[in-house]
């Protein structure tokens, strides 16, 4: 789903970079425009069939308001290199997911420059050594030529200072919740309330805390936990 500029979705705002990007693939010099979202493959004639390097370029103003500032790219194949103002922020590996840098505070100024190289291997051992071609996961999308570049949605996010940056739940037979929380300093000393529900409906269980650091644990126990099973004899 793409979000209008400017558009606030709960405590966030999110910004499209969607649009014209200046590009430009392996050895050129001159910088073209191209389209986000979308492969370089189905742009440009020229490289249809081309695999390789490629950079994608594009300004963008500081988001206006206190917070944490944040890229999010639906999905660049292969391997992407993210770079704000001439400085990484992050690299990922994968065709297919969604992933996230937060810009570094200091990096950011009131107009900036984002810089992304996109590799797309092209199954040579001796070019593209760190990428065995046999080991990239491909769809059938393969059959009809190589999918390159930033080919899903790019959004900056401005995130409120307190915010919740990651939650990991692991729950155990004996109902012991586990949540484990990161959240930046900014959140330090917010309440935090953790429910848990049943399967019909109603609240089991529930903890409340102050968050106290930045990798906060908290516990919650769930009396006589229904237990499920994928024996379906048993179930039955």
């Amino acid at each position: 789903m793409n979000i209008p500029s400017n558009q606030t979705t709960g405590h966030r705002s999110e910004i499209s970079l969607d649009g014209v990007w200046a590009f430009r693939h392996g050895a050129e010099t001159d910088w073209r425009d191209i389209i986000v979202p979308m492969p370089w493959q189905a742009q440009f004639a020229d490289l249809r069939q081309t695999s390789g390097k490629a950079t994608y370029r594009r300004g963008f103003d500081r988001p206006a308001g206190p917070g944490a500032v944040y890229l999010r790219f639906g999905a660049v194949s292969y391997f992407a290199t993210v770079r704000v103002n001439g400085q990484d922020i992050g690299s990922h590996e994968g065709g297919y997911l969604p992933f996230k840098y937060l810009i570094p505070a200091e990096l950011l100024h009131d107009t900036n420059i984002l810089e992304v190289d996109c590799l797309l291997p092209d199954g040579n051992p001796s070019t593209t050594p760190d990428f065995p071609f046999a080991e990239i996961p491909h769809g059938k999308q393969s059959w009809y030529g190589p999918i390159g570049g930033i080919w899903q949605s790019v959004q900056l996010i401005l995130r409120a200072p307190c915010h919740l940056q990651h939650c990991a739940i692991t729950a155990g037979v004996d109902g012991t919740v586990t949540v484990r929380l990161t959240v930046p300093t900014a959140a330090l000393g917010a309440a935090v309330q953790i429910t848990v529900w049943g399967p019909d409906g109603q609240k089991t269980a529930t903890a409340r805390q102050n968050i106290a650091a930045t990798d906060q644990v908290m516990i919650v126990q769930v009396a006589d936990p229904a237990l499920w099973s994928n024996d379906l004899e048993r179930l039955a």
